[in-house]
């Protein structure tokens, strides 16, 4: 390991350039590694399946608030429900990507 040519401190300590793969934690078999980033990324994976159904709970919320402001003729409503669907259907895009990576990332992992 060698240290950075910035010398940074991080809480008193010198920030330490190290490959990756060398990063060994004490009392852990070498190749735990990769088994740490999997549990991590079905962990990710499940916050985000969350977040989805929250995200998708709201826009369906918004969505029936839209027909009843366009059963109403009230024009304003429409347009503001609309820019909140917008916005949700921005943010399921996003978590989609999102899980899209993870599932790129760990082929193998059983995410879907």
């Amino acid at each position: 390991m060698t240290v950075s040519q910035r010398e940074q401190y991080l809480s008193g300590r010198v920030i330490v350039d190290a490959p990756r793969s060398s990063a060994v934690h004490i009392g852990e078999p070498p190749g735990a590694a990769p088994h740490r980033d999997l549990r991590q990324a079905e962990y990710y994976q499940d916050v985000l399946a969350e977040l989805r159904a929250a995200v998708n709970e709201e826009l369906s919320h918004h969505c029936a608030a839209r027909a009843e402001h366009e059963q109403n003729d009230n024009a304003v409503g429409m347009r503001r429900c609309e820019r909140f669907i917008r916005a949700k259907e921005s943010e399921l895009a996003t978590i989609d990507e999102l899980m899209e990576a993870l599932c790129c990332r760990f082929p193998t992992s059983g995410l879907t």
